[in-house]
């Protein structure tokens, strides 16, 4: 999963996490009195916890199980075409908690509600680093 595209992929989606942040302190956003700020962030929260579990339990079953177990080699053109769509949906649900800081940030004028949901979503985007240990196949599975 070390290869170039991937890792350009987590580096572009890490870089939009920062911007998400830096947006929300640069905009001149009006609070929205409307917004159901306390019921929304409490939401997001727990939204973004089942996502971290859901990601945790995908990258386990169909990535790093798999790879140990030498079923699957991301080293090969085949291999890396069947670990990609879970690489990148858990790439890509990591990047939504990012996301809904941003939106509570842009309802409620406070960048922090971005600042820390981004932080989340980085710390998420650190366990699916495509640089893990458990997506390096064991040397056994490697070919020669």
């Amino acid at each position: 999963m070390a290869n170039l595209t991937c890792r350009i992929l987590w580096w572009v989606l890490i870089g939009s996490l920062v911007v998400y942040v830096a947006v929300a302190h640069v905009a001149q956003v009006v609070p929205n009195q409307n917004a159901p700020i306390s019921l929304l962030f409490p939401v997001f929260v727990a939204l973004s916890i089942a996502i971290a579990i859901a990601t945790i339990i995908i990258r386990r079953r169909a990535l790093s199980e798999p790879i140990q177990a030498g079923r699957l080699d991301p080293s090969t053109p085949q291999g890396l075409q069947a670990a990609f769509t879970p690489f990148i949906l858990n790439l890509v649900l990591s990047e939504s908690v990012g996301i809904y800081g941003l939106v509570l940030a842009f309802l409620s004028a406070q960048p922090l509600y971005s600042a820390g949901f981004s932080a989340a979503a980085i710390a998420l985007m650190f366990v699916h680093r495509p640089t893990a240990r458990d997506l390096v196949p064991p040397m056994s599975a490697q070919r020669p």
